[in-house]
């Protein structure tokens, strides 16, 4: 099974996104998360994400416009 992330923070192409997966023939497995903040937290298990068991995504796609913050 593929795992992916997406990091999309338009309600919209985040349903394009759902429905393109729906039609894939093989088995995939996503997350959709709306903000660069939230994908770090998740990448590394922390914040709301601080007791998952997910596997790391083997693919990661991420809207160059989303604003990941130093800290």
């Amino acid at each position: 099974m593929t795992d992916v992330l997406y990091i999309e923070d338009n309600v919209n192409d985040a349903d394009i996104f759902c429905r393109l997966m729906q039609k894939i023939d093989r088995p995939v497995s996503y997350t959709i998360i709306a903000s660069g903040s939230e994908a770090v937290d998740f990448l590394t298990s922390q914040g709301a994400y601080q007791n998952q068991v997910a596997p790391l995504p083997k693919i990661i796609l991420l809207l160059s416009l989303i604003h990941i913050s130093q800290g």
